[in-house]
């Protein structure tokens, strides 16, 4: 867990943090201190969550493909290139 904490710091520190969420018909709500928080507490609950599907043989890969693939098309559209071959090589590396 210590190590999980440290991984999602760092992750803060290279700038990946939420600042504010949407939520659907409503303003967005702007996180101000609870930013870097929520942020530890979402990467290292995603960690868990597959560590925890990991357990059948394939199934954390085949989710993990799954969630890439939807994030590529994303990217595709919005013409984010340089994460889009990011998200190819990942997908490449987890089949």
């Amino acid at each position: 867990m210590t190590w999980q904490i440290g991984i999602a710091l760092l992750a803060i520190g290279f700038g990946f943090d939420f600042n504010a969420v949407q939520i659907p018909f409503f303003q967005a709500i702007d996180l101000g201190l609870w930013s870097w928080p929520i942020t530890v507490l979402w990467i290292v609950g995603v960690m868990n969550a597959v560590n925890l599907i990991d357990g059948l043989d394939g199934l954390a890969s085949g989710i993990t493909i799954l969630a890439l693939v939807f994030l590529a098309t994303i990217c595709w559209w919005q013409g984010q290139i340089p994460l889009l071959l990011l998200i190819l090589i990942l997908i490449g590396s987890t089949i």
